[in-house]
């Protein structure tokens, strides 16, 4: 089995990167999972992250990270966290909590296990993914 070295990435917050860290956690997974619907789901779930920081957090620089554990493969963003405001209203529903809720549905969708732990500048959300022939070593801090 071939190690795959840690993923990470760091940009500016925003969707402007999404496209090039998108194609750049594709080949990392192509790398380190053999299970093609789990790439996918993965590539999903970090295309997710992103946006939802894009959306919902404040200014700063992105920290996406990827790294396989035995049979189990983590995708996780950190960031700067921002105060929780009101988003905008979707669908006419009053909750301003509705539009990130519908981002940890989807997440949770494809990932056995998902946490979000807040500090007071930093946000960081973990996915993890049981996979067979997830291959690599754990990330780095």
């Amino acid at each position: 089995m071939v190690s795959a070295a840690p993923f990470r990435r760091e940009f500016p917050n925003g969707l402007a990167e999404l496209p090039a860290v998108r194609a750049d956690l594709r080949v990392w997974l192509d790398q380190a999972v053999d299970d093609e619907s789990a790439r996918d789901d993965l590539v999903l779930a970090g295309t997710e992250l992103v946006a939802d920081v894009a959306r919902h957090d404040g200014p700063g620089v992105i920290r996406l990270q990827a790294w396989a554990e035995e049979r189990t493969v983590v995708v996780e963003i950190s960031g700067p966290a921002r105060p929780a405001a009101p988003v905008r209203v979707v669908l006419g529903l009053d909750d301003s909590t509705w539009v990130r809720d519908a981002g940890m549905r989807i997440l949770q969708g494809l990932c056995d296990e998902v946490a979000v732990s807040t500090e007071p500048d930093l946000r960081r959300v973990q996915c993890r993914k049981n996979v067979s022939g997830a291959r690599g070593p754990r990330a780095s801090a």
